[in-house]
């Protein structure tokens, strides 16, 4: 039985190269929804090996039983035929307009369906105060790890780049999107407490990416390591004790790629206890944190406690395992809604 063919279309990108942290993360997205679909990135047929993708021409050539265009509402509703909507941001037509709806995460499908806790305050603080009312089928595609990230040997020479631009000193990473609504505040300013107390654990909040306008920042122990190469970064974990994420309420719905990339090289996530990163890490895992003095107390334990930071590590791993791209395409394809696609 053939597939129900499929047009895709990132923003206004007529082809999408691995770059940058969307378009990686976009790639992974059509990989899944290609076990179900057979997928067009703007006309070209998809293949997950391709590093391009795309053709000059922007905009469907021929006809598709259905269209997956994110973030272009002009084109969007430009297309006749099933659409189907990334669930962020909102956008009143573009929901109405839709034939269904793709989320990342199981715990944003039941906020929208009703079914979570506290579901309409937490998608009010998604959607800028809306709680959106959804009928439409809504897909989970769920978000993969990389096998080339998580397998990648860790290079002599790459090692000692690394080690070297976060100073030797113990590393406590947040890589990718440097906005100032995004930071972990919490975490950064238990981290320069813990410098402060001039010990010799010596943590390190190390920057890499690019700074969003007006999002530059600076403590005592950050250093900025600039953009780092994807290629770099198994490296830039190897040196990393812990990775940290932010801690926006927009993590009780969407989802967060960068905790799944560190705990696929076993570097552990210190976060809060927001329901992405209950979905995504289980719910005992050992390193969230609720306040200043929980991510100071946990920081010095995971520097300190060799026999703590080995179980962060050990479980870590353990729950990557849930990310795998055949185990994400088989919960995938295990929805009752994909029946109605056929």
């Amino acid at each position: 039985m053939s597939k129900p063919t499929l047009y895709a279309l990132l923003g206004n990108q007529s082809r999408i190269v691995i770059a940058n942290g969307d378009s990686i993360n976009e790639l992974r997205t059509l990989n899944t929804l290609s076990s179900f679909f057979d997928i067009y990135y703007n006309n070209d047929p998809f293949d997950h090996r391709k590093d391009n993708l795309g053709s000059d021409e922007l905009g469907p050539t021929r006809q598709y039983d259905y269209y997956y265009i994110r973030n272009s509402p002009q084109l969007f509703h430009a297309i006749k035929g099933r659409k189907i909507s990334f669930a962020y941001p909102y956008n009143k037509e573009v929901f109405e307009d839709s034939y269904a709806l793709l989320v990342l995460t199981e715990n944003w499908k039941n906020h929208l369906r009703g079914y979570g806790i506290d579901s309409s305050r937490k998608l009010k603080a998604v959607y800028e105060g809306v709680a959106p009312q959804v009928s439409i089928p809504i897909l989970n595609v769920g978000q993969a790890l990389d096998p080339a990230l998580a397998d990648a040997k860790v290079e002599e020479y790459d090692d000692f780049e690394m080690r070297a631009a976060t100073t030797g000193g113990k590393a406590f990473g947040y890589y990718g999107n440097l906005n100032k609504n995004l930071y972990p505040y919490m975490a950064f300013s238990a981290l320069e407490r813990l410098y402060n107390d001039r010990g010799d654990l010596n943590p390190i909040i190390a920057l890499a990416g690019r700074f969003r306008k007006d999002s530059e920042i600076r403590y005592r122990n950050s250093v900025y390591l600039g953009t780092i190469p994807y290629e770099k970064m198994p490296a830039l974990h190897f040196n990393t004790v812990a990775n940290l994420s932010n801690e926006s309420p927009l993590n009780d719905c969407l989802g967060n790629q960068k905790v799944i990339d560190s705990i696929s090289r076993g570097v552990p996530m210190m976060c809060q206890r927001l329901d992405t990163f209950v979905y995504q890490l289980g719910d005992d895992y050992p390193c969230f944190y609720e306040t200043e003095a929980e991510a100071y107390d946990l920081a010095r334990r995971l520097i300190n406690d060799g026999d703590f930071f080995s179980y962060a590590r050990q479980v870590s791993l353990e729950r990557s395992k849930f990310f795998r791209p055949e185990v994400v395409k088989e919960r995938f394809l295990a929805q009752d809604e994909l029946s109605l696609f056929q």
